[in-house]
């Protein structure tokens, strides 16, 4: 994050639970959206405060039960919601057309885990690290910048 003695700027995602979890404990690696980004670079993954009746339901079904509860989340209680939950790099993003005859590579839930209808993004992230402590604080639409106070937060805490 920092160049010399200059900060360098993170942008981060709001994505609602549990798919913010998953990205952060290592099983979702793939973030698909309707859009696309010349953004490359450090990536704040940021659980939205909100979590509709449809996404905590979620959290009861296969494939995504399992790595939740192994990573201590039991019940869509645990999952923390309005908070930076995780680093990532934004490594590259490819046509959803393209990655999906590449499927059989991914792991099945990863296509689970994602809409990978045609026109869409898939946004791959490399090198993501839970944060310890989540970091709360409001999210945004669309790509944002992490406000220097809250870069410091996060820098700390993978330190």
């Amino acid at each position: 994050m920092r160049d010399g003695s200059s900060e360098l700027a993170m942008k981060a995602l709001s994505l609602t639970q549990p798919y913010a979890s998953l990205i952060s404990i290592g099983v979702k690696g793939i973030e698909t959206r309707s859009w696309s980004t010349s953004y490359r670079g450090s990536l704040a993954i940021h659980a939205s405060k909100g979590f509709s009746r449809e996404c905590k339901a979620l959290c009861f079904r296969q494939p995504f039960c399992s790595p939740l509860i192994r990573a201590g989340f039991n019940t869509p209680a645990d999952l923390p919601c309005g908070a930076i939950v995780a680093v990532a790099r934004l490594h590259g993003i490819v046509r959803t057309e393209d990655v999906l005859p590449m499927s059989q590579g991914l792991l099945r839930h990863e296509i689970e885990f994602g809409d990978y209808a045609p026109g869409r993004f898939a946004w791959v992230l490399a090198g993501v690290v839970r944060l310890a402590v989540p970091i709360l604080m409001k999210g945004a639409f669309g790509l944002w910048t992490v406000p220097p106070d809250v870069l410091k937060q996060i820098e700390a805490l993978r330190s």
